[in-house]
């Protein structure tokens, strides 16, 4: 759900249909955060230019905090751009796809991890920051996945449809 290292900062529930990105969170460990969290911290890193401002800026702005998303394990999110790093790595062969959110097992300290297709499972301590997936569905079993290769994040085809 979430790595016990991350235990110290605030959290949440994903939400279905939300997009997340890779984080580095202040622990060390690497998780997810919401895209506007994500956006957040990209826009607190652009400094002022005038010198005053700056040094206000560095004194007086307080470090922006992200929640940790945290996602159940079996739920299935969509990978719309697998890193080269990931292919090549560890053999991926699909350029967007959809994985698997797992634990390796309760003992490590770093447990989160996602499953690809091939069956490959990689740590969330081995993507890069800034990845985004999407929330496709909370469990393994509740949702049918409509196709997605051709539709954009957020689209109406990125809403789960319930088996009947």
């Amino acid at each position: 759900m979430c790595d016990y290292s991350l235990m110290a900062v605030p959290s949440r529930l994903a939400v279905c249909g939300e997009e997340l990105v890779a984080h580095r969170f202040d622990t060390g460990a690497k998780g997810f955060v919401s895209s506007s969290d994500a956006q957040r911290l990209v826009d607190s890193k652009i400094k002022p230019k005038d010198l005053l401002k700056r040094l206000w800026w560095m004194l007086m702005e307080p470090p922006v905090r992200c929640t940790a998303v945290c996602i159940p394990p079996g739920a299935r999110l969509w990978m719309r751009e697998v890193p080269k790093k990931l292919e090549r790595d560890h053999g991926i062969r699909a350029v967007s796809q959809e994985v698997v959110f797992t634990q390796t097992s309760a003992e490590t300290y770093f447990r989160d991890a996602l499953r690809f297709a091939e069956g490959q499972q990689v740590s969330l301590q081995e993507l890069e920051e800034g990845l985004r997936v999407q929330v496709i569905s909370m469990s393994s079993s509740e949702y049918t996945i409509p196709d997605l290769r051709e539709t954009e994040p957020g689209g109406p085809d990125m809403q789960p449809i319930l088996r009947r």
